[in-house]
Formats: C-alpha cells, sequence, structure tokens
C-alpha cells in the first residue's frame, strides 16, 4: 500500500504544473472551502504560506501525507472508492502567518487532483504555483494528527466534540457568560471571528478544529484542548 502511494505522489508531483488545479482564495468571507479529491490520484494542496498544524477527521476513509521538506504542501488519498458525498473529510489547517482554512473535501470521479490556495491579501501567493513542482524524496506516511477526545475544565464546560468541521462546546447550564474565544497556537493567540452561539443548548460553535481554544468572558477564562 506504501509503494502505491509514493508512486502516486510521485506521479502526482510531476503533472503538478500541467493540470488545471483547483483554487481556493483566501478571503474573510467565506470561512470554509468545498473542494473534491480525485478517487485515483487524491488531491494534492499548495499553500502560499507554510502549514504549522493540520487537523483531518474520517481517518477511517482518508490518509493524510506531510513532508517536512516541503511546508506548505500536503497530500489526502482515500483509502477505498466510494463516489459520494458520504465519503468525505474535514480538514482544518492553521499557516504560519496565522490564517486558520477549513476545508471540506469530498471524492469525485472527475475531480482535479491538486489544488492551490492562495490569499487575497498577498499579490504574489497565485504566480508561486507556475513552477512545476518536484519531489526529492517520498513523504512521511506517518504524520497525521487526527481529531479526537479533548480536555476541559467540567466546572464551565458540559461537553466538548467536533464534526470534521466545526467543533463544539457545551457550557454549563448555570453558565450564562458571553465569551470569546481564540485559538492558541504555539502560545499565540488568533481571535476567532466566525463563532455562532446556541442560546438553547448553550453551545459554541467553532469553524475549524483547533489544537487548543482560550474562552474569555474578561475575568472568567478556561480551555479546551485536545488530547
Amino acid at each position: 500500500m506504501k509503494i502505491f502511494i509514493v508512486l502516486l505522489v510521485l506521479f502526482c508531483s510531476k503533472v503538478f504544473a500541467s493540470l488545471e488545479c483547483q483554487s481556493v482564495i483566501i478571503n474573510d468571507a467565506q470561512q470554509e472551502h468545498a473542494v473534491s479529491a480525485s478517487i485515483i490520484k487524491g488531491l494534492h494542496i499548495r499553500f502560499y504560506e507554510d502549514i504549522k498544524l493540520s487537523l483531518v477527521s474520517n481517518d477511517a476513509l482518508w490518509k493524510s501525507v506531510t513532508d517536512d521538506d516541503f511546508p506548505q504542501d500536503f497530500w489526502l488519498f482515500p483509502k477505498n472508492i466510494i463516489n459520494s458525498d458520504k465519503n468525505s473529510v474535514g480538514v482544518t489547517f492553521i499557516l504560519k502567518d496565522k490564517t486558520s482554512v477549513h476545508l471540506v473535501v469530498t471524492m469525485d470521479i472527475n475531480a482535479s487532483s491538486c489544488l492551490v490556495v492562495s490569499s487575497q491579501y498577498n499579490k504574489e501567493s497565485l504566480h508561486k504555483f507556475s513552477q512545476p513542482f518536484k519531489i526529492s524524496k517520498s513523504p512521511n506516511l506517518d504524520n497525521e494528527l487526527i481529531a479526537s477526545s479533548y480536555n476541559y475544565d467540567t466546572s464551565f464546560v458540559k461537553s466538548v466534540y467536533d464534526d470534521g468541521i466545526f467543533t463544539y462546546v457545551k457550557i454549563n447550564d448555570n453558565i450564562a457568560n458571553a465569551f470569546s474565544v481564540a485559538s492558541i497556537v504555539e502560545d499565540e493567540l488568533s481571535v476567532i471571528s466566525n463563532l455562532k452561539y446556541m442560546r438553547r443548548t448553550n453551545t459554541y460553535r467553532v469553524a475549524g478544529i483547533h489544537q487548543k481554544l482560550k474562552f474569555t468572558d474578561g475575568s472568567t477564562v478556561f480551555f479546551v484542548e485536545l488530547k
């Protein structure tokens, strides 16, 4: 299986520049982006900036691949052929410039096997992808991070779960405070603007999957963290 995946990666790398790739442009208006992956070749994603953290859901059906020599690149491979919108995966990336990118990837027999992610705030990010992409070695097939269970303070939080696209934090019923939420990566805080509070269930819906979240109302502070 590893040999098969490596061959696919090498093949995709050689033709990356010549394919009509899918594209995503990061802006403030759209927080999630729906893209497709090829059934045979998977999806090779290239970002305009280095990837600091990646979180992938649905590891039963998808394999993620990274390579330390290519910090702007990421690969997804389907583990079986199910041409259905049920065979989808949510992927959250946090980039070096603190940008959060949320992709929903669905398998499609007609999909291009490459995706370029650029930013409307970086005018040079588009033309970076015009150069042929060459890989010097096989990617590390074991470097993947899957969203799992969470650590949290039960005096504030009743439960936490995610669906690969959103993280849901249910606050205890006796707490009615309004909280702001920030994502923490390597001790750096990024305030999350795409936040929805569901009053009936006292639940905060946060876009993406995050290593650590900080909740505060100015006086009270608590954290939700992936184990």
